[in-house]
């Protein structure tokens, strides 16, 4: 069985298993399920990959530039501030169109 903490999943299919890494991966990193798929069977390439990826990333936001997927290095990325003026952060909006403050 293997267990996900974030999405409080679990799986005992190792094929199901395999295509939600996939699927996940594909999503994290901008690329096609088949291309993840293809990383999974190599876990060394994949953490190049996931690396790789990170550095091209911190560099693309220190030059305003468009980040290929959603992997950083938490360590040493910087990520510039959100600018939040005029958004009313007192206001939580919850179904049915009530608020609470």
């Amino acid at each position: 069985m293997w267990f996900h903490s974030e999405m409080n999943i679990a799986f005992r299919d190792p094929a199901k298993i395999n295509d939600w890494v996939a699927q996940l991966w594909s999503e994290h990193l901008q690329i096609p399920v088949d291309d993840a798929k293809e990383l999974i069977k190599k876990p060394d390439e994949a953490l190049k990959f996931f690396k790789d990826q990170a550095a091209d990333n911190a560099v693309a936001l220190n030059q305003q530039g468009r980040p290929k997927g959603r992997v950083y290095d938490w360590k040493s990325t910087e990520f510039p501030a959100r600018d939040l003026a005029g958004i009313n952060l007192a206001e939580v909006h919850i179904g049915g169109g009530s608020s609470q403050r």
